[in-house]
């Protein structure tokens, strides 16, 4: 026996021996990323975990020109498969994955990049690490040997992924030909289609969702208006009707003189209510920024919660102390975690600005968070949908 076939040898016996300490990672590994996604409103087709098999392993050791000194050495001993139903999903899904863990992409092969080119299917795959801090922890200690791998796909990749493995032994055994080949690849062109038309129909149906409680809302605005109107409009007939007429120069001055008594109001909250100074000084000093007033902050925010018809600063400071602690810990993603960069001046007033993400995360509805954040904040290097989840997913882990 050569000196790699002991090798080889010693390997399998390690494998063995460590098989229930592999299926135990690959348990906790799965269990974690179940309750990432139940934080989250990305639907998930499934999530699942993997052991490779000993007569698989063999055979990769056995394969030519394949150098494996320790069991180590096999990066995807553990393999995890996140499945998506939709393809615009998976990049939001890698990124609240990475968030719990660290995730390096996995380049593909030769081979693997020709069959892609033939094929058009993109099958991602990462190294799934975890963060050493995690590592430190006892409970962790013993995985610390251990690779695993991550696949993201949608519910159609995944399912070609796996009739794919079956061609593929075929084409080793010699038992399929150029031409069956080329079908394949129409096959796999027809599921690439399916994938993007389902993406496209799924944005659609919430488009139209979206427009029709918009309208809806715009419709029930109306008549609470109307209904307002002639309640106020019941003395004037006992009057001269044109005693009460107000054009529309005189509402939109009282519509500004509202306004700017809010902001007025708001600015001497601000300034002055000891709970909302406290958090802005702790959001300021978590990021080592310096604390400032900004006059155009403050309209921001005053205009924010106009919009959201919290405009009285009682209700405010109420809504502000219930959720203190929720703010402790939700500006730490708002201003960190979910910006590409921590802030050097933290305004007056921030501590309201992580308040209204919270209120909007409340609803739990995904499509009113999207339509609140396109209204009221102004996003750099990230996407509506990928803030709104992350918003929805660490207001759930912080509360």
């Amino acid at each position: 026996m050569s000196l790699y076939s002991k090798n080889i040898e010693s390997i399998l016996n390690k494998y063995d021996a460590d098989f229930d300490l592999h299926k135990s990672y690959k348990d906790r590994l799965v269990g974690i990323l179940q309750e990432v996604f139940n934080r989250t409103t990305i639907p998930i087709h499934s999530i699942s975990g993997n052991i490779m098999s000993r007569e698989v392993l063999r055979n990769k050791l056995l394969e030519k020109g394949a150098i494996y000194n320790e069991l180590g050495d096999i990066k995807n001993l553990v393999s995890i498969t996140v499945v998506s139903y939709f393809q615009d999903d998976i990049n939001l899904s890698v990124s609240i994955i990475n968030k719990e863990f660290i995730i390096e992409n996995i380049p593909l092969t030769t081979l693997e990049n020709d069959a892609q080119n033939q094929f058009g299917i993109l099958l991602q795959r990462f190294n799934l690490i975890l963060p050493e801090t995690k590592y430190r922890q006892v409970e962790y200690e013993r995985y610390t040997s251990i690779h695993a791998q991550l696949n993201v796909r949608t519910a159609l990749q995944d399912s070609w992924s796996n009739v794919k493995n079956v061609f593929d032994e075929m084409v080793v055994n010699n038992n399929i030909n150029s031409n069956d080949i080329n079908q394949l690849a129409q096959v796999s062109y027809l599921l690439k289609m399916a994938d993007a038309e389902l993406c496209r129909i799924k944005s659609a149906l919430i488009s139209q969702n979206t427009n029709r409680e918009s309208n809806s809302s715009n419709t029930a605005s109306t008549q609470e208006q109307t209904v307002a109107s002639h309640q106020q409009n019941i003395p004037s007939q006992l009057q001269d009707k044109n005693s009460h007429a107000t054009d529309n120069e005189q509402q939109t001055e009282q519509s500004d003189a509202e306004f700017m008594r809010f902001v007025s109001e708001l600015e001497t909250f601000i300034l002055n209510d000891r709970v909302a100074r406290a958090l802005d000084r702790k959001i300021s000093d978590y990021f080592n920024a310096t604390l400032t007033y900004n006059d155009e902050f403050l309209s921001s925010l005053a205009s924010i919660y106009t919009n959201m018809r919290l405009n009285a600063v009682n209700s405010i400071k109420v809504q502000l102390d219930e959720n203190r602690e929720v703010i402790s810990t939700l500006m730490k993603h708002v201003f960190g975690d979910m910006s590409d960069n921590a802030p050097e001046n933290v305004y007056r007033g921030s501590s309201l600005l992580v308040l209204f993400y919270i209120l909007i995360a409340q609803t739990g509805n995904i499509e009113i968070i999207k339509r609140q954040i396109q209204d009221n904040s102004a996003l750099e290097g990230i996407t509506t949908d990928e803030f709104a989840n992350d918003l929805l997913f660490y207001y759930r882990k912080s509360v």
